[in-house]
């Protein structure tokens, strides 16, 4: 676990040197931002994954580029597959390494077991002992030292033309006393531990990343503490990651947002759905919940049968456009 501010761009997923030939070439990386006229606490403006010769970038608000051009989902090419998980985007490579991103709060990467202990970068090696993660490039520990967390994330650091800014130090987090006595309610991050909550399954199956989310979310409200309402909207972004955890280890369904007032803005002609069909229509993949493999999510869905998703709303598929060698062109 790594609390790093830094506003450049950044290796989240690489593989270690030495590796050659053993796991395929790839980078995942990280371009954070500041937002909210905020000043100690960074945001992920957009992920990157180089991989089969292209750059894909999951940009912030769900944009996605491949080379820099704009492209609509669902989306296949040589190597990777572009298509929605739920209400995040998600990229598939060939060889099993997918990156997930919600567009503003949230990025994920799934690694195949072959590449455990193989890879570095933000997220550690992935080797199953998190007690290591805390390693800088060069292979320095810096576990208990100070500024743990900016010497690990600059060691990590992306060189580009575009000036950043890294911290100096480690952001020092202190919660008030009426904010400690915040966290304690139902609406905070505690939800996250209680086992007689509607957590509380997964938590006893998972104690120890529970404990984790549950630490993770009160630095979050905690460094938002001067604004109340981002301290809430950081809260939930976290009970949020849990729950998807949750569901993905087989605890599906967790109606949670109700309890931590947590509700969810769907777009123009979709209702909210705790748990239905990962995948959604689109124009360029109408059958795409009949053909849909994953696990199901929370999701945003269309009110009506005859209706695709476009553009973050859901539209009548009499609007869409037609497919030719694959691709899909839009009506103008």
């Amino acid at each position: 676990m790594i609390h790093f501010q830094g506003l450049c761009k950044y290796e989240l997923v690489i593989p270690k040197q030495g590796n050659s030939g053993e796991i395929p070439d790839f980078k995942v990386l990280t371009q954070n931002e500041r937002r909210y006229n905020e000043t100690d606490v960074s945001y992920v403006q957009y992920v990157e994954l180089l991989t089969a010769g292209k750059t894909i970038r999951l940009d912030r608000g769900g944009d996605v580029y491949v080379d820099d051009v704009l492209i609509t989902l669902d989306a296949s090419y040589p190597g990777f597959d572009i298509t929605r998980n739920g209400r995040f985007v998600r990229v598939e490579t060939d060889y099993g390494l997918v990156v997930e991103s919600d567009g503003e709060w949230t990025t994920l990467v799934q690694i195949p077991d072959k590449f455990r202990g193989k890879v570095y970068g933000l997220c550690g090696d992935a080797d199953g002992n998190t007690e290591n993660d805390l390693t800088t490039k060069d292979g320095s520990d810096m576990t208990g030292l100070d500024n743990m967390y900016t010497s690990v994330g600059d060691s990590y650091r992306v060189d580009t033309n575009i000036p950043c800014m890294s911290p100096e130090n480690d952001t020092d987090v202190t919660c008030s006393a009426e904010m400690q006595t915040l966290l304690d309610q139902d609406g905070y991050c505690n939800l996250i531990t209680d086992l007689d909550g509607v957590f509380g399954a997964c938590s006893k199956a998972y104690v120890s990343p529970a404990g984790d989310f549950r630490s993770t979310c009160r630095y979050d409200v905690c460094v938002n503490a001067a604004d109340s309402g981002l301290a809430k909207m950081a809260a939930c972004r976290n009970m949020e990651a849990f729950a998807r955890m949750c569901a993905e280890m087989g605890y599906e369904g967790i109606d949670w947002r109700g309890v931590a007032n947590c509700p969810i803005e769907c777009g123009v002609n979709m209702l909210y759905a705790v748990s239905t069909s990962a995948c959604s229509p689109t124009c360029e993949n109408p059958d795409a919940v009949r053909k849909c493999s994953l696990p199901d999510k929370e999701n945003c869905i269309c009110s009506a049968a005859d209706m695709v998703v476009k553009d973050g709303a859901c539209v009548s598929a009499s609007t869409c456009g037609c497919t030719y060698n694959g691709r899909h062109f839009n009506v103008r």
